[in-house]
């Protein structure tokens, strides 16, 4: 501060400049180095004025005009600014000065820099037929940040960080000034063609450019900032030259309004709207459409503000063609406009009223086609039967088909043609008709998704009944609304999705099943014989075959194509009227099957761990006999009868009345597994007393263990499940064995080694508690 305060007085500027350069180093208050700052800046100009000033009579224009701008924008006053005046308004020089600014719609950066034509343009032409010498300067008058910045290369303020909106000191702003031409003088803009003329360096001096300007071109004054983002006023002065005798000016100066800047005003008035373009956002579009064509010409097509207009051009016309499709009635060229305009990103709340005009227009034409379908298939009953033979059954298909689009339609009645909906119903009429509206439901763990995957079982099961010995024959059909919703899933609603854009309806199939063997927990059971089944699509399913009494009941298990996947459905059944003299009746609703008591997902861990209890064929009873070395690194699940559910602990038994204890429970265990050619088996297991070991933690080496009940074979299968019989007293009365307080083990496991996902189910008749075990956390509780 003292060396800069000397030199300041002393007006050694070498000095001066040198101690503030070292300052700004050591980090010397910003206030005092602005202030020195300034002095030196104050001295340069004065130094530079006066230099320019002693060529005289002989001077350089240029040379002067610069060292006039500093001076004037450091304050200089008196004598040598009069003088500079006087001569730099001589006749043949008139200036003309533009105050504007870097705005942030007009802040492109550097040369460098794609945006760069988003910089402000002044449009220079001559108006004579000479050539003729232009100069201009610019000087900046005030900076800054649109948005933080840290330090950067040269055109970066000098502190290590800058916030938004923040003043920078105008002796670290660096700034240009290019020339450009374009052929032929009518050009109003520079474009990507325009050729360089001159520039000057991106550094914080002052700026003077002279060039000669020649006929029948244009020339672009293009003022910029060397960092993108940093917004500033400056001034720009054209010396315009003109004839000495009478003053008349020799070139036309004008600022030119840039094509992005006109079509960003335009963006407001174009807003995507549903139904017909009104007269402005007609006439917007029209001048949109000019002024991007200009844009390509000048090479702008790849402009940021150029690609916005672009964009909502294309969704007005999107839009157009969809307004038209609609009116014409054709629903497939209104869904290709509809594709076309998600394409676009046309605003999600436009396109779902186009949606609901296009399953308003679909569903009116299929079920008229179900209608025609009926009739004929009617028609032709009539006429092939004269002995009066009923042929009901025959037409039970187009029946079933008509009840699905009739369902459809339903669920938008308030905008399908009522006329077409009254005559389906009344086709419909003498057909029996069951209907059951349900829904897939991750809360009910009912989202279970295709048949490939382990848990298919979970998705809602409707069971169709029979009453009486005649064979049936019914159209089944499939109808689903919603894809997954974030919403409460307590009605059925069309265009539910969470997503920013619905489907009219996912990928969804049905399937027709019936048990093999009992099941008692109510629905399919693990092994079932697929009846009938339809393709995944996204449209309705229809299934017609014939229902034997003997052979049910049936199941129908509609399913998504993934699993998560929520949303209502409705399953239709429609039967042809009995023949004369045969009764029977059909009923369906949906299965109402025993609740799992708890379903999860864990893992077989790798092919090195777990594996098989025994090989099969090993006699267990063998006093040689081995567990499998790894097959207690199996998932374990401990089981109690006597659970506090609120506490979720087991109870005390001594503490419990004799006609409050569980003594005794049936237990279902259902494991499935995508792991290809799965062997599996499950094992019931409960540990003895041991003086070593937590008998509650998890299940413990063979010695200490005793195994209850298992699977009989591992069965090659994804899917098995085995029934158990969970007694209280198991093993109590044994030397050393069990105690009542004991848990029981349960352990799903491989025949062969492998790695994958493992699906676990269990069923109970009383309300058991089940935990399964962490393996880490158990170790922690045994050392403990």
């Amino acid at each position: 501060e003292a060396s800069m305060r000397d030199a300041t007085a002393s007006r050694d500027l070498g000095v001066l400049e040198y101690a503030i350069s070292s300052g700004r180093q050591v980090q010397v208050a910003s206030k005092i180095l602005a202030k020195y700052s300034a002095k030196l800046r104050f001295f340069q100009a004065e130094d530079g004025l006066k230099g320019a000033l002693s060529a005289l009579p002989e001077f350089d224009f240029d040379t002067l005009l610069a060292a006039y701008n500093e001076g004037k924008s450091v304050g200089l006053e008196g004598d040598l600014i009069s003088e500079a005046e006087q001569l730099l308004n001589m006749p043949g020089k008139l200036q003309r000065s533009f105050l504007d600014e870097f705005s942030p719609e007009e802040a492109g950066g550097s040369r460098e820099e794609a945006s760069w034509y988003d910089n402000p343009q002044y449009r220079v032409i001559l108006v004579g037929e000479r050539p003729e010498k232009l100069t201009i300067s610019m000087s900046i008058k005030e900076a800054t940040l649109l948005a933080a910045t840290k330090k950067g290369k040269g055109s970066r303020p000098p502190s290590a960080h800058v916030a938004a909106g923040e003043v920078v000191p105008l002796e670290t702003v660096a700034f240009a000034l290019h020339v450009v031409s374009m052929e032929p003088q009518e050009a109003k803009q520079g474009g990507l063609e325009a050729l360089s003329v001159c520039e000057t360096e991106y550094d914080p001096s002052p700026k003077v450019l002279s060039f000669d300007m020649k006929p029948n071109q244009a020339y672009f004054i293009v003022p910029s900032l060397a960092l993108k983002g940093m917004l500033g006023k400056y001034e720009l002065v054209v010396h315009q030259p003109c004839q000495r005798a009478t003053g008349d000016l020799l070139c036309a100066v004008s600022k030119v309004d840039l094509v992005q800047t006109q079509l960003m005003a335009l963006l407001p008035r174009m807003r995507p709207a549903y139904g017909e373009l009104s007269r402005e956002v007609t006439q917007s579009r029209q001048a949109c459409v000019a002024l991007l064509k200009f844009a390509t010409d000048l090479g702008l097509q790849d402009n940021e503000r150029v690609h916005l207009a672009q964009t909502r051009t294309l969704q007005l016309d999107a839009l157009v063609r969809a307004e038209a499709a609609k009116a014409a009635l054709q629903p497939d060229k209104l869904r290709k406009c509809l594709s076309i305009s998600r394409q676009c990103c046309v605003p999600p709340a436009v396109v779902q009223k186009y949606e609901a005009d296009l399953i308003k227009m679909t569903y009116e034409k299929e079920l008229g086609a179900a209608i025609a379908a009926v009739e004929m298939a009617a028609s032709a009953a009539v006429g092939e039967n004269g002995d009066g033979i009923n042929l009901a059954p025959v037409t039970a298909h187009a029946h079933g088909k008509l009840r699905a689009w009739l369902n459809m339609c339903l669920a938008i009645d308030e905008l399908v043609n009522e006329e077409i909906v009254v005559k389906a119903g009344q086709l419909l009429a003498p057909y029996a008709h069951q209907e059951v509206a349900h829904k897939f439901a991750l809360r009910d763990d009912s989202a279970a998704g295709r048949m490939d995957l382990c848990q298919w079982r979970s998705n809602p099961q409707i069971v169709v009944a029979l009453e009486g010995e005649a064979p049936t024959v019914a159209a089944i059909s499939l109808v689903r609304y919603a894809k997954e919703s974030s919403k409460d899933l307590d009605e059925p609603e069309l265009f539910q999705g969470g997503s920013e854009y619905d489907k009219e309806f996912d990928m969804f199939a049905m399937h027709v099943v019936r048990n093999v063997n009992e099941w008692p927990l109510g629905g399919v059971g693990v092994e079932y014989e697929v009846v009938a089944s339809t393709d995944f699509s996204p449209e309705p399913k229809f299934l017609e075959l014939m229902l034997d009494p003997a052979e049910g009941p049936y199941y129908v298990v509609p399913s998504a194509y993934n699993e998560a996947e929520e949303g209502w459905f409705t399953v239709s059944v429609v039967s042809a009227p009995p023949m004369e003299g045969v009764t029977s009746a059909l009923d369906a609703d949906v299965v109402r099957a025993m609740r799992a008591r708890c379903r999860t997902v864990t893992t077989f861990k790798s092919k090195t761990s777990g594996g098989a209890y025994a090989k099969n064929g090993a006699s267990i009873k063998d006093k040689k006999f081995k567990v499998g070395k790894t097959w207690m690194e199996n998932p374990q699940f401990r089981v109690y009868l006597n659970w506090d559910h609120e506490k979720d602990v087991p109870l005390d038994i001594a503490s419990l009345a004799d006609d409050q204890i569980v003594t005794e429970a049936t237990l279902t265990v259902v494991v499935a597994t995508p792991i290809v050619d799965a062997a599996l088996g499950v094992h019931l297991m409960r540990n003895k007393q041991c003086q070593h070991y937590d008998e509650s933690v998890q299940l413990l080496p063979q010695r200490y263990h005793t195994m209850v009940d298992r699977t009989p074979m591992y069965v090659k299968t994804p899917e098995i499940y085995t029934n158990f019989v969970l007694n209280l007293n198991e093993n109590v009365e044994e030397k050393g064995g069990a105690l009542e307080s004991f848990p029981f083990f349960v352990l799903p496991s491989l025949y062969e080694k492998a790695e994958g996902k493992v699906y676990v189910t269990f069923y109970s008749d009383k309300n058991i508690g089940i935990e399964m075990i962490d393996p880490e956390v158990a170790k922690a509780e045994e050392e403990a």
